[in-house]
């Protein structure tokens, strides 16, 4: 989820160039990261479930291409994107049939980058990441709220805040992570959790991102931000309230802790 280590920067430069399907394949390889143990019941994927998976991104893409919201988009891009970008985009997006971008996120803040990481993680990776840098960026007020529940990093956060979260402290969240700019969103038990769930909320007054609601496959909308991967951010403040944990983040340069090498 987040952590105070500098991501490794340009980690994935020289990760392999392989097609949207077979990245995600080479994601899909790998097992469930050790410190997810909530992703333990996919771990009998199959060249059916990715089949599904991918041919639901193909469909979700010809519907979403129509829609007003992505025709708008498609008009203020300097370059369009391609379909591997639209459907990329859309993976990210999706829960269903598979919630691939769970499996990219929770393999993104391991801290391995060793030669089967950067082959089998990189490509998807990298497809994310430069179809999300073809997107207008947007600068909005916008928070991040994230259930405990038996994730490690968050629960030792959690207990030992005043330590982890003292002002003037970095954090860096090394996956895509993704902000709200809605406060119902933020404040729904889906995120939030119930009244007696320990949870961690951060707060950015001006939060720099792409809006990805163009691409959600549902109808119902998240009003989220995502700043490019990974995101290193300053503590401003942080505040303990029953259960809950509010922390107040200021955005910092992502670009010489990227994983490839940004585009200008």
């Amino acid at each position: 989820e987040h952590t105070h280590a500098l991501p490794p920067s340009r980690c994935f430069k020289r990760a392999p160039a392989i097609g949207l399907g077979d990245a995600i394949r080479a994601l899909l390889s790998l097992p469930a990261p050790p410190t997810r143990p909530d992703l333990l019941r996919y771990s009998d994927i199959d060249e059916d479930d990715i089949a599904s998976v991918l041919r639901y991104m193909r469909n979700q893409a010809v519907s979403i291409k129509k829609r007003p919201a992505f025709m708008t988009l498609s008009g203020t891009l300097r370059a369009p994107l391609t379909d591997d970008e639209v459907q990329v985009l859309i993976m990210y997006k999706s829960e269903s049939p598979f919630p691939v971008y769970k499996w990219l996120n929770a393999w993104l803040t391991q801290d391995r980058r060793d030669p089967e990481v950067v082959d089998k993680v990189g490509p998807l990776f990298t497809h994310l990441y430069r179809a999300q840098e073809k997107l207008p960026q947007v600068k909005k007020q916008a928070a991040r709220a994230v259930i405990v529940h038996d994730i490690s990093a968050l629960r030792s956060t959690f207990d030992n805040y005043k330590q982890r979260l003292a002002p003037g402290s970095e954090l860096n969240f090394w996956g895509f992570s993704s902000f709200s700019t809605d406060d119902n969103v933020i404040n729904s038990e889906v995120f939030l959790g119930k009244p007696h769930e320990d949870a961690i909320i951060f707060q950015c007054g001006e939060l720099t991102g792409v809006d990805m609601e163009a691409f959600n496959p549902g109808l119902a909308s998240e009003e989220e931000i995502l700043p490019l991967a990974p995101a290193i951010f300053r503590v401003l403040t942080a505040t303990k309230y029953g259960h809950k944990v509010f922390v107040a983040i200021e955005q910092l340069s992502h670009a010489e802790h990227a994983y490839v090498l940004p585009r200008q």
